[in-house]
């Protein structure tokens, strides 16, 4: 039974990182989405966790989400903090260089969306504390 537990608590289904993705940008995730990669650490004793994800887009959604986070006042600053989870997830998609990407620090949690320059793949990384 701990090993179900703990199973499901590092492979959360997609509905979680539909949250996330929501939670990082302020937008629904797009209906063409495909989950290429995922991952996720068990939330330690204060719920602290870590999550990140590659997904691929349609090209017309890929630039419409592209323009929303352009133009959106909650993802602005431009730095790309790291973490083991994100690196994994990075390493995955072949290292792609961004072609925008943009976070933002709310109290002490942070947000990342990373636009890949295939223009297709799209990263998000979280980290909750």
């Amino acid at each position: 039974m701990l090993a179900i537990f703990i199973y499901i608590a590092s492979n959360p289904n997609e509905d979680f990182y539909k949250e996330e993705f929501y939670e990082v940008t302020g937008f629904n995730i797009p209906n063409s989405t495909y989950f290429n990669y995922k991952e996720a650490t068990l939330p330690n004793l204060y719920g602290e966790y870590i999550s990140a994800a590659a997904i691929t887009l349609s090209k017309n959604d890929f630039n419409t989400l592209l323009k929303e986070i352009r133009e959106s006042k909650k993802l602005t600053d431009q730095s790309d903090l790291e973490s083991n989870t994100y690196r994994k997830i990075k390493i995955k998609t072949g290292n792609q260089k961004y072609i925008y990407y943009a976070s933002s620090k709310i109290k002490n949690n942070y947000y990342f969306i990373g636009f890949c320059t295939d223009q297709k793949t799209v990263i998000i990384h979280s980290i909750k504390s």
